[in-house]
């Protein structure tokens, strides 16, 4: 048996799965590949709730974690990306009705997002987050936002409206509960409240197989059944729940008065039920990858991986034959010429391909394969492209040169 759960509290959580310790952290920015080969190593023990059907890593340790202005997780310059993020600005603006109000956006990063909504509804925006830097955000936007550079405590309460955002953060948050509830008890009675919240699908992470996804600094894993409890429980109505991002994302719409709950669709199996299905497969899935690179290796290859985010973090500390890997590429040029945690592995700019002349390059988020695939054919070169995805390298998307 393991701790009561940390969303729903219900005693009964049980044991699924153990994963190889990894990273404690994917995202910190590190100068130099023994600082980078330093980094603080995690344990990885995920165990579900028969209850509220939520999963989470019973070996968690907050203290292990950095969030500070050397946390560069920003994906702001894929085209892809921000056109995505853009779309789902507009959507929120125009169904909520975000004009002339003041927005907040819990855990927001370095404020793309934040930076949109105040942009696009002409918005004053407030923004929480100990990462965020507003010389990051446009000038025409960074003087109507304020910076909170500090985890949510009681005291910001005075600062929430009647729009209150959190994207991608909840999944890093190891006490679900009493974060949920602080930000129910600091949005208030305001009868106009919503409540946004967007987290990585984990239904997909385990249904699909993609043990990648399950990295250290994501401590707590939600499908529809999940998500919907533990905002019920903070005392929130769910009134939407939908998934997008080519079923990457899970985001919910909530308000804040209890009895506007929504049943959430689609949700076929328990979240619980694909981990353990994702337990048993999971030697053959990191079996299957490590023969992509040990026969690659073999036949004199050379590879680069596309993405030096947690996907990456991910596959690296799981795969070992994945560090042979030549480099780690990324557009985002804060992350060029750094390291990758716990391997030492390059991070390099997409020009420095044309010295490496790889042969293959695997891509870490299929989504993102047509926008570097042309990246990588204007740069003149024509190595095989293969995105990470499915269980199966021999099943996963290949484009020949």
């Amino acid at each position: 048996m393991t701790s009561p759960c940390p969303s729903c509290g219900a005693d009964g959580t049980a044991p699924i799965v153990t994963l190889p310790e990894m990273p404690s952290t994917s995202c910190v920015l590190f100068d130099t590949e023994a600082e980078a080969r330093s980094v603080p190593i995690g344990r990885i023990a995920l165990a579900g709730c028969g209850s509220c059907d939520f999963v989470f890593n019973t070996a968690f340790d907050p203290a292990l974690t950095e969030y500070s202005d050397r946390y560069e997780e920003t994906q702001g310059y894929s085209p892809t990306f921000q056109a995505y993020l853009e779309a789902l600005a507009r959507e929120l603006i125009d169904r909520h009705g975000l004009h002339h109000t003041r927005v907040v956006e819990i855990g927001c990063g370095k404020g793309d997002f934040l930076a949109l909504l105040c942009r696009l509804g002409d918005n004053n925006g407030v923004a929480i987050d100990p990462t965020y830097l507003p010389d990051r955000v446009d000038d025409a936007v960074a003087g109507r936002i304020l910076a909170v550079k500090a985890m949510l405590e009681p005291g910001h309460a005075r600062l929430f409206d009647r729009f209150t955002a959190c994207r991608m953060t909840l999944e890093h948050i190891a006490a679900v509960a009493p974060f949920l509830s602080l930000v129910r008890q600091c949005i208030g009675a305001r009868s106009d409240a919503v409540f946004y919240v967007q987290i990585p699908n984990a239904e997909t992470v385990f249904g699909d197989g993609r043990f990648w996804d399950v990295t250290y600094e994501h401590c707590s894993y939600f499908g529809r059944r999940a998500l919907a409890a533990a905002l019920v429980g903070a005392g929130f109505g769910v009134t939407e729940m939908a998934v997008d991002y080519d079923g990457q994302h899970l985001a919910a719409t909530a308000v804040a008065a209890e009895g506007a709950g929504a049943t959430p669709v689609g949700a076929a199996d328990h979240l619980t039920t694909l981990a353990e299905r994702f337990a048993g497969r999971l030697r053959r899935l990191t079996s299957h990858w490590a023969d992509f690179f040990r026969e690659g290796g073999a036949a004199g290859k050379s590879t680069v991986l596309w993405g030096s985010g947690a996907k990456a973090v991910g596959l690296l500390a799981v795969v070992p034959e994945s560090r042979q890997a030549a480099a780690v590429v990324d557009i985002n040029p804060h992350r060029h010429d750094r390291f990758m945690p716990g391997t030492g592995l390059p991070i390099i700019a997409p020009t420095r391909l044309t010295d490496l002349r790889p042969d293959r390059v695997l891509v870490m988020n299929p989504i993102y394969q047509a926008e570097i695939a042309a990246m990588i054919a204007d740069l003149g070169l024509s190595p095989e492209i293969v995105t990470l995805d499915g269980d199966d390298p021999a099943g996963a998307t290949r484009h020949s040169p």
